[in-house]
This record gives C-alpha cells, sequence and structure tokens, in this order.
C-alpha cells in the first residue's frame, strides 16, 4: 500500500537525486513524470569566447568533441566545440560554443589603405 516508484524501482521517502535524466515518479496512483538537468556553469549554448573556459557541470556522463570530458578542466584552444551531458533515460543536453584567439588590429571583411600592427595572443 502507498508505495513509491521511479522509473519502475520501488524507493524510499526521502531520496535525493542529483542525477540529470528523464524520471517518472508514480505514487498512489497518480504519475508525476519531471526531468532533472545538470548545473552548468563557465560556458553557455552558441557563446563566443576570445579566452579559455572551464566548465562546471553539476552530474552526469560528460564528453567534449566525442571524448570523456572532467568537469572542471580547462579548455584554452580556439576551436568550436560540443559539450554533450547524458543521464537517465536518454536524456541528453548539448551545449556548442566557440574559442577565438585574442587578435586586435584588423577587423575580419575590412579594407585598408595605410599599414597597420596586427597582435594577437596564443591561448
Amino acid at each position: 500500500i502507498n508505495e513509491a516508484v521511479l522509473n519502475g524501482e520501488s524507493l524510499e521517502n526521502g531520496l535525493y537525486i542529483n542525477y540529470p535524466g528523464i524520471y517518472s515518479f508514480e505514487y498512489n496512483d497518480q504519475k508525476y513524470p519531471f526531468v532533472l538537468h545538470p548545473i552548468v556553469e563557465g560556458v553557455e549554448h552558441l557563446k563566443t569566447y576570445n579566452e579559455s573556459v572551464t566548465p562546471l557541470i553539476s552530474a552526469g556522463n560528460i564528453t567534449l568533441n566525442n571524448e570523456l570530458y572532467l568537469s572542471g578542466t580547462e579548455i584554452h584552444n580556439p576551436g568550436n566545440y560540443e559539450l554533450t551531458i547524458t543521464g537517465i533515460n536518454g536524456y541528453q543536453q548539448t551545449i556548442q560554443f566557440t574559442i577565438t584567439p585574442k587578435v586586435e588590429g584588423v577587423i575580419n571583411g575590412h579594407d585598408y589603405d595605410d599599414p597597420f600592427v596586427i597582435t594577437f595572443e596564443f591561448i
């Protein structure tokens, strides 16, 4: 009587859920579907950075450009990145971002009539 079920398994009251995923909680003949997203800090979807980034992800299986990634590892090389977080029951979140080198003194697509200096910083 009054059995609680989470994703098909019985559970006890007060279960702490911190792993991202798609869940289905059942109690007293009522269903409560929900999704738990991870906390992501240090990087935003579709943003471009001109300095290194250090993504922090609270939980989940994480890959960066299809290779395992350890949360809190600095990413400093210029390029296009895809950070993918997977969880329970097919949950997936993807964050795409770009790191560009720091370039000063030149504007993309601009024509120049006089000599000038370009500076850039290797990250």
